[in-house]
């Protein structure tokens, strides 16, 4: 979804969904990306919580940095590894 609304494929072209059957992933491509494509993408599955994402497409040169929302997870996890660890030296 974008804004709320299933994404039309044909409307624009150059959008594609990647599904890995073995991870249960699915990415989502869009191809010559312009400031038009920015808003909020909500991937809802029906066997799953929905995850979104807001994406913001610059006009430039130089790519930004990307993003992945995994990250936050595993920092989250870690910060619960390194919490746990102290907690067993200190005992």
């Amino acid at each position: 979804y974008r804004g709320g609304n299933v994404i039309n494929y044909s409307q624009r072209g150059g959008i594609n969904v990647v599904t890995e059957k073995q991870t249960r992933t699915s990415r989502l491509l869009i191809s010559r990306a312009t400031p038009e494509d920015s808003g909020n993408y909500t991937c809802s599955p029906s066997s799953s919580d929905a995850a979104s994402v807001l994406v913001h497409v610059l006009q430039g040169e130089t790519p930004a940095a990307m993003q992945h929302s995994i990250s936050i997870c595993l920092t989250m996890d870690l910060a619960l590894l390194i919490l746990l660890l102290c907690f067993v030296l200190v005992r």
